[in-house]
């Protein structure tokens, strides 16, 4: 049986967008947590994920005791690679959960964008739930960010947290928006002022 992220379990299987220059080895993480309250979820310890990375199979790590299991890969292509953990859970059914890596290889510059009340005009009843996200974006802000997508590399950094990724992800392919990573705010690894969270990842 195939569990998909999102569906009813017991589980919470997340991955999150990864940026890397061509040539170099890029940090994949994977996060596997019990269900809990919202961005409270206790970490499932000592469980093995698989990686794959356009479907095949590059390597595994047992989870510590947040849940993160991480590897490292090199990319030696440019182009977007799709990444894939999944987890097989004793029963033998299999969680899974997709993101992508972005592989660069030209010196365009990378305009980084924030989500929340600068391209989109958020409700947050929206973003809880597996419903849709039917907050709209900013007048014009699909068209002047696909525009710029030509000149540069654009990178979404929000302050929403990981577990709302897959939902942000699909809001953004479904107004318009260029692809680019989306990277998301995680309780256990970074500060809990928005402000130095995004300092942090963007600097490190």
């Amino acid at each position: 049986m195939l569990l998909l992220a999102g569906c009813s379990s017991p589980y919470l299987l997340t991955v999150e967008d990864v940026v890397c220059p061509v040539g170099q080895k890029a940090r994949l993480v994977g996060k596997l947590e019990y269900r809990g309250l919202v961005v409270f979820n206790p970490g499932s310890e000592d469980r093995d994920l698989e990686f794959f990375v356009d479907g095949r199979p590059v390597g595994s790590d047992d989870t510590d005791d947040e849940g993160y299991a991480k590897l490292k890969h090199r990319f030696d292509t440019a182009g977007r690679r799709v990444l894939e953990i999944r987890y097989r859970d004793r029963r033998g059914d299999v969680h899974q959960a997709t993101a992508s890596v972005f592989v660069w290889g030209d010196r365009r510059p990378i305009l980084v964008v924030d989500i929340d009340d600068t391209v989109s005009q958020t409700k947050k009843r929206y973003l809880l739930g597996d419903g849709m996200d039917r907050s709209k974006p900013l007048p014009d802000a699909p068209a002047v960010l696909s525009e710029l997508a030509g000149r540069f590399h654009v990178v979404y950094l929000t302050a929403r947290p990981r577990e709302m990724a897959i939902k942000t992800r699909r809001w953004l392919a479904d107004n318009g928006f260029p692809r680019g990573p989306v990277l998301t705010w995680d309780i256990d690894e970074y500060e809990w002022s928005s402000t130095e969270y995004k300092k942090t990842v963007w600097t490190t």
